[in-house]
């Protein structure tokens, strides 16, 4: 070839480039190219998956980026590519990256930073290169300056890039720079600018031009023109560049100096220390660490002990364990909440005595095999939860110890998933909001749903068909369609290096002073590089809350508490980690858990897939099915779990014991398994039926077990990780069961954001007889509190009340309670003082300790803010003249507002609604019709009828494919919400009835679909017409049987008897002679006296007078 791209960006110039990696490398194979760069702007996300594409196709790639460049820190900016000429000049690359970026507000390199490039080439790009832009401007000298500086610092590596993409202003650079040249020797190369892999998607980098500067396509002018940035081929370069073709040749020249390796594979862990023997420092922790946990270890454990340190030792992982003991260290030593163990680095002894985890493997039974096995060598994996409130104070803290530029975060990448991408791209286009809106509401929101799959929809075409420039936005989505987007940071993970990181991997700005990698956590792991995990769970910070408020030290409970086990068995576990989906508590309630163990197997089983094993593991505890093995000499393996195979660790021992394979061996059978291949299948088989022959078992014998393994080896579940989760089960459990004020103060405070959780919890608390107070500005904290079995909420509940606002009136209260509002508002600090806080906290109920109604307060609030002023300026000017002539304010006098709207506003400022709720009135007229609380509905088993009461506080309406209407409706009622189905059956009946904020009544079915669960609507009724009719039926009445006789002769004189004796009491006639029930007006109602009525029964007939109250 005699020319190469080198002005090359892929979709990890990010917003910028629709050039995909894989499909860009593969072009250029088709091409017939032999050689590609990469210089993608600002950063290298991409530079290592390159490398791997180019590799797998036979291409040699080139390390390059595309960096913003200025002469002076505070001098004008422009653009320069730069290639790397081999290992040397990529690891110059990355160091350049890195300085670049730790510039503060934007990314750039001066001529400083030029000066310790080591073997690397620089390129002046036609777009944005100093001297073809300082010739533009007719710069003459600037443009000299410029390049005698960068020849100075960089000497014959510099070139000056010509490109044609026939645009206006690339014929005027091409002119100026060919008359400039005339005078002086500069180097030229030629390529194109590759934003795209082929000619028909260059529109898409307009697109996204458009979505970056957020500038309609329209008016981006000469900005968003793309056409001609395509890896084009080399006759359509020498095609564009005919005239220039020595800067063609030379870009190949460049490319043929270039070399670039990348070490993959090789591990290069950190070191704890620098002078101390790694493996002599680990076995002195170990055996003290073993004294502390046993007291006096036994010969087994100390065997066991050996066992893995010696395993640790030769596979150069001692460092590795120091490392994560001495964060954990420092967690403990700082009241850090921490896990007890994540997967199966629980089942390492060497991790339990060095209070790495916090599950003793010896108890449990778990294998270390599974953690860390000789035979399979791959990098140890220890992922440490903590409290998600301090989960950062370890992270800091290793950056500290170990080095900054050792220790950084990771980036991952946001990318346009289908919705976004067509919300972007009809932005982009200037498309109709609405249009854009409807078409995005129309995608579906399951996981991993592509535009393409959502064209499918009928819908979806039926709006293409009736707005055309929709197919436009379609088209253009679809080609942003999984680009990134942008940069974020990996949420758990920081990576580790023994050499400085720059070194490695280019590095930009992270938070909080960290550093953070441009490679994402994939490509780490391929440079060799440590990646470990510290994950932030809220769970524990919810532990960590209900330990303090309650006192109770975790690790001095038993794990054998009846009282526990008997809430488990009740299903009572809403908030309780792992088992609180109403799935689980429908499985919890069939096997009346008695033991650890029995969580632990409901953990593991409940999953896709397992969970067909539920009934059978059930029905054998209870000693309802009889328990059998897959063969009897595996009865001490699976006794523990009544003959069903849960976990991978059973696996394992099943082939250590019946084929005699090491563990090591075991787990590497276990994995090929699981993974179904063929081939892999039938040489586990082979080496199981060959091993358990050698150990005296018959052929059938050992084929049957085997073949039992390949069927649950899909199915296993790690054990080490379901006992280390069921601790944290367990944990909870225990003190939901032991201190429920505390377990649901904590959980209140950490749902304070959700308002249709904290609504819930607030039910759920009454349930267990606990008391929930309203948030007060008398007796209230900032957060959530106890009030002897009470719970208070925290000031933070009410909208608008932030943390400080918070403080600032727990404080402002001090020892000394606040008189009245108008003492309140004086004694806040005057930031804090404003009427949007003030209206908050009286419309919650905040300020009802003060003995006046809502609404009095309310309307008191200017003479209050009034009081406060003067407080303030008394504060400022000294004690007054004349203290005695000082007037109180008095409260406004008031009607109070409305009891609904009162609970109307309430629920805006908390979310809930807490002092009472709107069906309140209605409560037991709706209990007559056996209403249950939603929540307690939503517990009934599928298909299962329920009747609820709520407001409608959404609804969606919707046509079928049929065209008739359906609804979606959201119910609410005290305890919560529901999502209420209406097919259009009962939508056509009832539609009238729904009516946003309106109170239904509501019969209907369960329905439970993926764990999710709904109510379909069958039969309703507004709550108010409900009552209506109770009031009728429950009303007194004057019956009168009119008989044939009495209709012909004493009609008249009743009617006489009636219209002289007016009252309250409605009159209901019935006819003999038609059988006709007439109820009179309400202008005949009478007043009942034993007079009156011995007057009709004299008329009528003593039987056939009733004054009475009916029951229907």
């Amino acid at each position: 070839m005699t020319f190469v791209h080198l002005h090359v960006q892929s979709e990890f110039s990010l917003q910028e480039s629709g050039a995909r990696i894989p499909e860009l490398v593969k072009k250029a194979k088709d091409l017939g190219f032999d050689s590609l760069a990469l210089t993608d702007r600002q950063a290298m996300h991409g530079a290592v998956r390159f490398y791997e594409a180019c590799k797998a196709e036979g291409i040699k790639p080139i390390a390059g980026v595309k960096l913003a460049f200025r002469m002076k820190e505070n001098g004008a900016e422009y653009d320069l590519l730069f290639l790397a000429e081999n290992n040397q000049g990529y690891r110059s690359l990355l160091s350049l990256v890195t300085r670049a970026s730790e510039k503060e507000r934007s990314t750039y390199a001066t001529l400083e930073d030029l000066r310790t490039l080591e073997n690397v080439f620089v390129i002046q790009p036609m777009d944005r290169g100093p001297v073809q832009t300082l010739l533009l401007d007719k710069d003459l000298y600037g443009a000299e300056e410029v390049q005698d500086a960068l020849t100075n610092v960089l000497s014959d590596r510099v070139y000056i890039e010509v490109q044609n993409h026939w645009y206006r202003e690339e014929r005027e650079k091409l002119l100026a720079l060919k008359s400039w040249m005339k005078d002086r020797e500069v180097k030229l190369v030629g390529s194109n600018r590759v934003l795209a892999v082929e000619e028909k998607d260059t529109d898409v980098c307009s697109v996204l031009t458009s979505i970056r500067t957020g500038t309609p396509l329209a008016e981006l002018g000469t900005a968003g023109e793309s056409e001609g940035y395509y890896l084009k081929s080399e006759q359509e370069m020498k095609d564009a560049l005919e005239g220039w073709e020595e800067a063609l040749h030379n870009a190949a020249v460049l490319a043929e100096r270039c070399t670039w390796e990348l070490e993959l594979g090789d591990i290069t862990l950190p070191r704890y220390s620098e002078i101390d023997d790694a493996g002599v420092l680990l076995r002195s922790w170990c055996e003290n660490g073993m004294y502390e946990r046993f007291g006096q270890p036994d010969q087994a454990a100390w065997e066991r002990l050996e066992h893995e340190v010696s395993i640790i030792e030769s596979m150069q992982f001692a460092d590795y364990f120091l490392i994560v003991a001495d964060f954990m260290q420092f967690a403990h030593k700082e009241g850090i909440t921490t896990g007890p163990g994540r997967g199966s680095a629980a089942g390492s002894l060497v991790a339990y005595v060095l209070k790495i985890t916090n599950v003793d493997p010896l108890a449990y039974n778990l294998l270390f095999e599974r953690f860390l096995n000789p035979q399979r060598v791959s990098m140890p994996d220890i992922d440490i939860d903590f409290a998600d409130a301090d989960r950062d104070k370890v992270i800091h803290y290793v950056a500290e110890r170990y080095g900054k530029e050792h220790v950084a975060q990771i980036v991952t990448f946001g990318t346009f998933a289908a919705k976004a991408a067509v919300r972007d791209a009809g932005k982009a286009l200037g498309s109709d909001p609405y249009d854009i809106d409807r078409l995005a509401k129309l995608i579906p929101s399951r996981p991993n749903t592509k535009i393409a799959d959502a064209e499918k929809l009928s819908s979806v075409q039926k709006l293409i068909e009736q707005k055309p420039d929709i197919g436009n936005v379609v088209h253009a989505a679809k080609k942003l369609e999984g680009l990134p987007r942008h940069t974020s940071v990996h949420a758990a993970g920081i990576v580790m290096s023994r050499r400085p990181l720059p070194e490695v991997v280019p590095l930009q700005q992270g938070h909080e002073g960290l550093m953070l990698t441009q490679y994402p956590m994939g490509d780490l792991e391929k440079l060799g590089l440590l990646k470990m995990d510290f994950l932030g769970l809220r769970n524990l910070t919810l532990i960590d809350r209900i330990t303090k408020l309650a006192s109770i030290d975790l690790t001095k409970i038993r794990f054998d508490d009846d009282i526990v086990f008997a809430l488990l068995g009740r299903g009572d576990t809403f908030g309780i980690f792992q088992l609180e989906s109403q799935g689980m508590q429908r499985v919890l309630k069939q096997l009346r858990p008695n033991s650890f163990e029995d969580i632990v197997a409901v953990n593991a089983l409940y999953r896709p897939g397992p969970m067909e094993f539920i009934p059978t593991y059930v029905a054998r505890k209870h000693g309802e099915e009889e328990i059998s093995y897959i063969h009897a000499d595996l009865e001490p393996i699976l006794k523990p779990t009544y003959g069903v195979l849960i976990y991978q660790e059973q696996i394992m021992q099943i082939a250590s014991l019946m084929a005699g394979f090491t563990l090591g061996e075991a787990d590497i059978l276990r994995r090929a398994v699981s993974k179904k291949k063929r081939d892999a299948l039938e040489e586990g088989r082979v080496q199981f039926v060959k091993g358990a022959e050698s150990k005296g078992y018959r052929r059938e014998e050992a084929e049957e077990v085997y073949s039992q393994i390949a069927r649950f080896a899909d199915y296993g579940f790690n054990r080490s990780h379901a006992v280390a989760y069921s601790v944290i089960s367990y944990q909870l459990a225990y003190l939901k069961a032991r201190t429920p004020e505390a377990f649901y103060t904590a959980l209140m405070e950490s749902a304070v954001h959700d308002q249709e959780k904290l609504a819930f919890l607030i039910h759920e608390a009454g349930t267990h007889s606990l008391k929930v107070l309203p948030p007060s500005v008398q007796a209230g904290e900032a957060g959530f509190k106890l009030e002897n079995r009470n719970i208070r909420l925290g000031l933070t509940s009410v909208k608008f009340v932030n943390e400080k606002s918070a403080q600032a009136v727990a404080e402002s209260r001090g020892e000394e309670p606040f008189r009245d509002l108008f003492d309140f508002c004086g004694r806040l600090p005057k930031h804090i003082r404003t009427r949007r806080l003030l209206e908050a906290l009286i419309l919650s109920g905040a300020l009802d300790d003060f003995k006046k109604s809502r609404t009095i307060l309310l309307a008191s609030l200017d003479t209050a803010l009034e009081y406060a002023e003067q407080e303030d300026k008394k504060t400022e000017q000294g004690e007054e003249l004349f203290p005695d002539e000082v007037i109180h304010p008095d409260y406004a006098e008031v009607k109070p507002m409305a009891r609904t709207e009162e609970l109307k506003l309430e629920k805006e400022m908390l979310g809930c609604y807490l002092s009472g709720h709107p069906l309140e009135e209605q409560a037991e007229t709706l209990q007559k019709y056996k209403r249950l609380p939603i929540m307690e509905a939503l517990k009934k088993s599928h298909k299962e009828n329920v009747r609820i009461a709520g407001l409608i506080t959404q609804i969606r309406t919707i046509e079928t494919k049929k065209g008739d209407e359906m609804a979606f409706l959201q119910i609410e009622d005290e305890s919560g919400g529901a999502d209420v189905t209406v097919f259009p059956k009962p939508f056509k009946k009832y539609q009238l009835q729904f009516i946003k904020n309106e109170k239904l009544f509501i019969e209907g079915l369960i329905e439970e679909y993926e764990g999710e669960r709904k109510i379909i609507l069958q039969k309703c009724v507004l709550v108010d017409s409900l009552i209506d009719r109770e009031k009728q039926q429950n009303a007194s009445a004057l019956y009168l049987y009119i008989t044939i006789q009495a209709e012909k002769q004493a009609l008249e004189e009743v009617k006489e008897l009636l219209e002289n004796t007016p009252g309250e009491v409605p009159v209901v006639l019935k006819y003999a002679s038609d059988g006709k029930i007439v109820r009179l007006s309400e202008m005949w109602n009478v007043a009942v006296n034993e007079a009156f009525l011995e007057k009709l029964q004299a008329r009528l007939g003593k039987n056939h007078v009733v004054f009475r109250k009916p029951g229907v």
